[in-house]
């Protein structure tokens, strides 16, 4: 899954990513702020086994749910296993200390994805309220902590064979 970079944006602008992403993976450790150029290993190597996952953290521009139109992800290349990104859910913080995740792509769902090129995933706030079993009115206050995004546990020959994705943000409704 490569490089991951943010793009500027505020809070107030129509369509904005994060201000800043804290990279978290499956293989780093500790979690912590992309280094220069915003550049995070996001899959590790190849060949493990087990799951694959980066989280985006919003550290400073949360907005609430109800504000978010869409999750925009940035894919340079989709690699050459099958279903390569297994899952894209938004991290919400719904109440007090407790983050749920809210999905906008499953594999599987017939969705195609596309490179390289922007995807952008609309949110069913309704499927939303089925997932998490959230009220509405409780999701839509909710905040966005961040984005995670599943890769297939699949091992693969090489990098390359991996998906990699530049960009991650949210798409803002005024």
């Amino acid at each position: 899954m490569g490089p991951t970079r943010a793009r500027g944006g505020t809070a107030d602008s129509a369509a904005a990513a994060a201000t800043t992403v804290r990279v978290q993976t499956s293989t780093s450790e500790p979690p912590g702020p992309p280094g220069p150029g915003d550049v995070a290993n996001l899959v590790g190597p190849p060949k493990l086994r087990g799951p694959r996952w980066a989280v985006a953290a919003f550290d400073k521009s949360q907005p609430v749910l109800s504000r978010v139109s869409a999750v925009q992800v940035y894919l340079v290349a989709l690699g050459s296993v099958e279903d390569p990104i297994a899952n894209i859910s938004m991290l919400v913080q719904a109440r007090q200390g407790s983050v749920v995740p809210v999905t906008v792509f499953r594999a599987g769902s017939g969705r195609t994805l596309e490179c390289p090129k922007l995807n952008v995933f609309g949110l069913d706030i309704g499927a939303a309220v089925r997932e998490t079993g959230i009220s509405l009115r409780t999701l839509q206050a909710a905040r966005v902590q961040g984005v995670r995004i599943d890769v297939t546990d699949d091992p693969a020959a090489k990098t390359r064979d991996l998906p990699n994705v530049a960009a991650v943000g949210l798409l803002l409704s005024k």
